[in-house]
């Protein structure tokens, strides 16, 4: 979280997201989230609560609750778990299939090994989608360091996703000084998700396009006289640049802290159900 800044302004370690884990060695040739998956494979099941093995001996946790289409795909916070969600997805999930997972390194995932980078991260998502039979198309709705992942998923895989949410997600990490970047190596001992954070960032902001005519949703934080660097004092600015990923992108501020998903799961929620009403 940029306030993994926060966290780190606080303790010292200084980032632009929210705290979720991912970890383990990736699949070579990363799989499509419904590739290959026949119609009788997909009949939906109104809960899961539920470890997956998506090869590679690796493990990841996924709940899903409600059924309908299109499905919400909830990406947390850097080393944030599924309960970052849990007043968000009780609301969707009264209207339509909504789902969270816990990348390695989190929760009861696996843990993560290795240097992670946004296609290992990516690669075992996907994988997780076939093996638990989810199939698109999607809503992807992504929180601080989970916004990165979303935005790159909406941008791999444009004709499956009909909706887009960025929650207070900063511009790429640039020059850090000295004691977050040491934070922040995805060999760093408290790096849980083992994530090369810069890269995984840059990868998606520095690479950001048009993905087509769907709504986008960004819900930023004004930080005002709580601002604690640059990118805190000019969110509202900086965070549009997301705008570049379609040309029907609005932006909500909102006052009540980074965390949007708990402090503001109402907005989050309408944002997601405006999307839902026009996709069907």
């Amino acid at each position: 979280m940029r306030p993994l800044v926060a966290l780190v302004a606080s303790a010292v370690l200084f980032l632009p997201f929210a705290c979720s884990d991912d970890s383990g060695k990736s699949a070579s040739t990363p799989p499509s989230p419904s590739d290959s998956v026949t119609p009788s494979e997909t009949a939906e099941i109104p809960y899961i609560a539920e470890v997956f093995d998506i090869g590679h001996g690796k493990h990841l946790y996924l709940e899903c609750q409600g059924e309908g289409s299109p499905t919400v795909l909830l990406e947390s916070g850097d080393e944030a778990g599924v309960g970052q969600w849990n007043a968000v997805s009780g609301l969707l999930a009264q209207e339509t299939r909504t789902c969270s997972y816990e990348r390695l390194g989190v929760g009861a995932s696996d843990p993560a090994t290795g240097c992670r980078d946004m296609d290992d991260i990516l690669g075992d998502l996907f994988a997780l989608l076939q093996v638990a039979k989810i199939r698109g198309p999607f809503i992807l709705v992504g929180t601080s360091g989970g916004g990165y992942l979303s935005a790159e998923h909406a941008m791999r895989h444009p004709e499956r996703t009909k909706g887009l949410v960025i929650l207070d997600t900063f511009p790429a990490i640039t020059n850090p000084p000295p004691d977050v970047a040491a934070v922040i190596k995805c060999d760093a001992p408290t790096n849980i998700e083992r994530r090369d954070y810069a890269k995984v960032e840059h990868a998606a902001w520095d690479h950001r396009h048009r993905i087509g005519d769907i709504p986008v949703v960004l819900i930023t934080n004004k930080y005002g006289n709580t601002a604690q660097n640059k990118d805190e004092r000019h969110s509202v600015a900086l965070e549009r640049g997301w705008f570049e990923l379609s040309p029907r992108s609005r932006q909500i501020v909102v006052t009540s802290g980074h965390n949007i998903p708990e402090n503001e799961p109402q907005i989050v929620a309408d944002a997601v159900l405006g999307m839902l009403e026009e996709a069907r």
